[in-house]
């Protein structure tokens, strides 16, 4: 485990953690990369960390009323959907995200977090 995969696990184990935030942290921890490899380091870590059972990414749906929003229902992302869903780039846009119907999230488990404190 590398000092990126320990970010997402501490990051997303306090609260949930959003895919645009992962390279965020990663331009801050790594400034010397390009967005490119930001974003292979951010996909690399996280097939990596979801194939330890380290990390679930959850799809949650969205209800709106007025100025409201609600977690209507979610879902955990099977391993076999992670790679087509994950290199869409919409998933990874902030914007796209605020006015969609449905996001990823990121959160870890148990494991992930046992996995980090030793």
């Amino acid at each position: 485990m590398d000092d990126i995969d320990r970010l997402i696990i501490s990051e997303s184990s306090d609260c949930e953690l959003d895919l645009y935030q992962i390279i965020y942290d990663i331009h801050f921890y790594r400034p010397e990369l390009t967005i490119t490899e930001k974003y292979k380091t951010a996909l690399s870590s996280l097939f990596k960390l979801e194939a330890s059972q380290y990390i679930e990414i959850i799809e949650q749906f969205y209800e709106r009323t007025d100025s409201m929003v609600n977690v209507s229902s979610e879902r955990i992302i099977a391993s076999s959907e992670l790679d087509q869903i994950l290199k869409h780039p919409k998933v990874w846009d902030r914007a796209q995200n605020f006015a969609a119907e449905s996001a990823l999230i990121v959160t870890a488990t148990q494991k992930g977090i046992g996995a980090i404190e030793t």
